[in-house]
């Protein structure tokens, strides 16, 4: 990278975090109606597109930024002082830009045909395909596709036959016009980002926006050789995707920590300000520290996966296990910190409108996620470190 290329960056990631931290208040006072509406208001959809956070993992070649992602989690992270809802809905929807620069070109042509285009996914091999002319033919019913009322495209997993008596998982990209989303998301966290099913009916995919999964997880896909100055794409997905919810959690236990000591530095209680008791100041500090170094984890492990990405380096089971091991214990440090300030809120905090009920709801949906649990995350790194088969998946 060059001194102009440097400067550009620098310009480009000052722009993006000021304009985060501008929007995050705006969000904030949209929170209540975003959770009502159990989706994102239109307004910030397309305030995140007009923002130019879309396109931060988004390839050049199509209007992108090309951008790194200790640049997209720093916006996830201020996002997410405002809303979390919004800020997991942009971290997916922001994420899956780079998932589709993997696909073949032609599929990308039609899909940034509109540049400003994003898609919602859900990975699980829910659904069925079938191989026929030019293509395959995709059904099923796929679960948590956050941000689907927002997206354009939708990416899906599917078991097929690759050779007889051998099947692999495919991810085939289709228009949301072909599908129908069935409003079932009735949750007690995160209920803004909209969550909800996507069904699909003998649905034909052209050849071209379908991809192997395990390509995808590799980094040997078309969009490498399509794009090459973005390096993200020479990295396995594993490095880096699960930071995209974890920068989540960790903005919502810095947001914690801020309502706490605005709330318990006014609060009164029996006539005592609550503010003066020992205990309370200490809970304050630990859960201070415990979201600081979450996120210091957080940019180490990125900064340092990022540093072997730009040598050259392959993604080793060291590194993949370490990865895995620091996004766990990122998110459980994050979840320590907002579940003491919750309990130390008081009574008041479990009443409904209460901010601090609303961040102890969306740091416990957004730590449910299967990639931030700490014993699927732990697990891996233990065994690796004690010459044990790995038998739990890295990403």
């Amino acid at each position: 990278m060059n001194a102009a290329t440097r400067e550009h960056a620098q310009i480009l990631r000052s722009t993006l975090i000021e304009r985060a931290r501008e929007l995050a208040p705006v969000l904030r006072e949209r929170s209540a109606r975003t959770c009502a509406d159990r989706r994102l208001p239109a307004e910030t959809g397309k305030a995140l597109r007009e923002h130019g956070f879309t396109r931060v993992l988004q390839p050049a070649r199509f209007g992108g930024y090309e951008g790194d992602y200790l640049l997209f989690t720093d916006i996830i992270h201020e996002l997410a002082q405002g809303c979390a809802s919004s800020s997991w809905v942009y971290g997916v929807l922001g994420e899956h830009q780079w998932v589709l620069s993997n696909y073949p070109e032609e599929a990308q042509a039609e899909i940034w045909a509109d540049p400003t285009a994003v898609a919602c996914a859900s990975f699980t091999p829910a659904g069925t395909a079938h191989r026929v002319d030019g293509g395959w033919r995709v059904s099923g019913r796929w679960p948590f596709a956050s941000g689907c009322d927002h997206a354009q495209w939708a990416v899906v997993g599917a078991l097929v036959e690759e050779t007889a008596g051998t099947r692999i998982q495919r991810d085939f990209v289709i228009p949301m016009s072909a599908i129908t989303i069935e409003d079932d998301w009735h949750v007690m966290g995160l209920e803004g980002t909209g969550s909800k099913s996507l069904s699909i009916d003998a649905v034909f995919v052209p050849a071209a926006r379908s991809l192997s999964h395990d390509d995808l997880k590799a980094a040997r896909t078309p969009g490498q050789h399509l794009h090459p100055t973005f390096e993200l794409l020479r990295s396995p997905r594993g490095a880096f995707a699960s930071f995209t919810l974890l920068a989540s959690l960790v903005g919502i236990a810095h947001r914690a920590v801020d309502t706490f000591a605005a709330y318990t530095g006014q609060r009164v209680s029996r006539g005592v300000k609550v503010s003066d008791q020992e205990s309370m100041q200490l809970k304050l500090a630990e859960s201070s520290a415990e979201a600081d170094a979450a996120r210091l984890i957080m940019r180490h492990t990125l900064e340092d996966n990022a540093r072997s990405l730009r040598a050259g380096e392959s993604l080793t089971l060291d590194r993949a296990t370490r990865t895995r091991r620091d996004v766990a214990y990122a998110a459980r440090l994050s979840l320590q910190s907002v579940e003491r300030l919750f309990v130390a809120s008081g009574g008041r905090a479990i009443y409904d409108g209460n901010e601090m009920q609303l961040i102890f709801r969306d740091a416990h949906a957004a730590g449910s996620h299967l990639f931030l649990s700490w014993e699927l995350g732990a697990r891996p790194y233990g065994q690796h470190r004690m010459g044990l088969p790995i038998d739990s998946p890295l990403m």
